[in-house]
C-alpha cells in the first residue's frame, strides 16, 4: 500500500469515526412555537438555545424541552430522546402519528405539572418514571413498556387521570407503583383516577402503597386508585401501607379485571389501613371479575391474611358484612354464596376467604336496605 492511499485510508476512516461520534451525541431542542403549533419533521418550531427563536425544525433522536404552557400537535412520525417539561404541556393528533420516547426517565419537570394527551399515539418505550410530571389522557393511546421498564413516576403527590383512550402498560416490566417505597420523606400522596377508557398494567400489576420486595411508602401517606367507569385489567393487585397511612382501590364503575385471581394484602392492616372499598353512590358499584392463567374465572385467592379484617373490603367507606358481599358463579344466575369476613381469620376460617367454586370471578353486590 503507498503512502498515499494509506494516508487516504486513515483519513476517511477518521471521517466514519467522527460521523459515528456526532450521530450518537443527543442535543436538545427547545420548543419555540408559542402556545401551540406543529410537532412535525420540518416546521421550524424549536430552537437550538433555551428562550431563542424558532429557526430550526425538529431532529429525531433529540431531547425535547417544554417550557411553557404548550399544545403541540404530533402531524408526523417523531422520536425522542427524552421529553422534557417545566410547564402543562398537551400533545394533542388525529393518532395516525406517533411520538416515541426512548429513554426511561421521561419527562423530567417540577411536581405538580401535568403531561397530558388528547388524540396523540405518545410510545414510552421503555417506561415512565423518575421525576414524571402528572399524566392525563383524554383521548388516544399511551404506550409504556419495554425491558426491565417502570411505570412508577417517583414525585410527590403524583396522579394519573385517565377519562378515555387507552393507556397500555402491559409491557411495563415493573407495573404501576403508587406510593412505592421508591419515594423519599413523608406526605406523598399518589392517586389514581380512571373515568373512562381502557388501561392495562401487565408486569407486577398495580401496587397501592408498595413495592414488590421493598418496604412500604413512607408514614403519612394516601395511596389510591379509584375505577369510576371504563375497563382496567391487571395482573395483580397489591396492597401495603404503614402506619399513618392508607392504600385503597375504590370501585365506583365499571370493570377491573384481575387476571391472577389473586388480592394481596401485602403488608397487613394492623400496621395501616388497606382497603378493596365497593363505592355505590346512588347506584351499584362496578364489576369485578377475576380470571386464572387460562383466561376463564378463577376462585376468589387471597395472599397474607394475617391481620385482614373486614375492614379490608368496605361499602361505601363501611366495614362490610357477610349480607353486604355476595359472589356469584355465573352472573345470570339468582343464587349467591356469602362471604363471611372474620375479625381474626384462623385457619379454618381461610375457607371463608378462598372459595372453592372453579369459575367464581363475577362479582354483585347486594346492599342492606338501610345502607347508603
Amino acid at each position: 500500500m503507498s503512502k498515499l492511499t494509506r494516508n487516504l485510508s486513515m483519513a476517511v476512516a477518521a471521517c466514519l469515526m467522527a460521523a459515528a461520534a456526532s450521530a450518537q451525541a443527543t442535543t436538545t431542542l427547545y420548543w419555540a412555537g408559542g402556545s401551540s403549533g406543529a410537532w412535525d419533521n420540518t416546521t421550524q418550531n424549536w430552537s437550538t438555545s433555551n428562550g431563542g427563536s424558532a429557526n430550526s425544525a425538529w431532529v429525531n433522536g433529540d431531547a425535547a424541552q417544554f417550557g411553557s404552557v404548550t399544545t403541540a400537535s404530533i402531524n408526523a412520525n417523531v422520536s425522542a430522546a427524552q421529553l422534557n417539561i417545566n410547564a402543562d404541556t398537551t400533545l394533542t393528533g388525529s393518532g395516525a402519528y406517533t411520538l416515541t420516547v426512548a429513554n426511561n426517565n421521561p419527562a423530567a419537570g417540577g411536581a405538580g405539572q401535568t403531561l397530558a394527551v388528547n388524540g396523540a399515539n405518545v410510545d414510552f418505550s421503555t417506561g415512565y418514571r423518575g421525576g414524571a410530571p402528572n399524566l392525563e389522557l383524554d383521548s388516544g393511546t399511551i404506550t409504556i413498556g419495554g425491558a426491565g421498564s417502570n411505570f412508577d413516576p417517583s414525585s410527590k403527590n403524583w396522579a394519573l387521570t385517565v377519562n378515555g383512550g387507552t393507556l397500555d402498560a402491559s409491557g411495563a416490566t415493573y407495573g404501576l407503583r403508587l406510593g412505592s417505597a421508591s419515594f423519599n420523606g413523608s406526605g406523598e400522596d399518589a392517586t389514581g383516577v380512571q373515568n373512562a377508557g381502557t388501561v392495562t398494567i401487565g408486569g407486577q400489576g398495580l401496587q397501592i402503597g408498595t413495592g414488590p420486595g421493598s418496604t412500604a411508602a413512607t408514614s403519612s401517606t394516601a395511596v389510591s386508585y379509584t375505577l369510576n367507569g371504563g375497563t382496567l385489567g391487571l395482573t395483580h393487585l397489591n396492597f401495603g401501607a404503614v402506619a399513618n397511612s392508607s392504600a385503597t382501590f375504590n370501585l365506583a364503575g365499571g370493570v377491573v379485571t384481575v387476571n391472577t385471581n389473586t388480592i394481596a394484602f401485602d403488608t397487613g392492616s394492623s400496621v395501616g389501613t388497606e382497603a378493596f372499598n365497593f363505592v355505590t353512590g346512588n347506584g351499584t358499584p362496578g364489576t369485578l371479575v377475576l380470571k386464572n392463567s387460562s383466561n376463564t374465572s378463577g376462585d376468589w385467592n387471597f395472599t397474607s391474611l394475617t391481620g385482614i379484617t373486614n375492614s379490608s373490603f368496605l361499602v361505601n367507606g363501611v366495614a362490610a358484612t357477610s349480607s353486604d358481599l355476595s359472589f356469584a358463579s355465573d352472573p345470570t344466575l339468582t343464587g349467591y354464596t356469602d362471604i363471611s369476613v372474620a375479625t381474626t381469620p384462623e385457619p379454618s376460617t381461610l375457607a371463608m376467604f378462598v372459595l372453592g367454586t372453579v369459575g367464581l370471578g363475577m362479582l354483585g353486590l347486594r346492599r342492606n336496605a338501610t345502607r347508603r
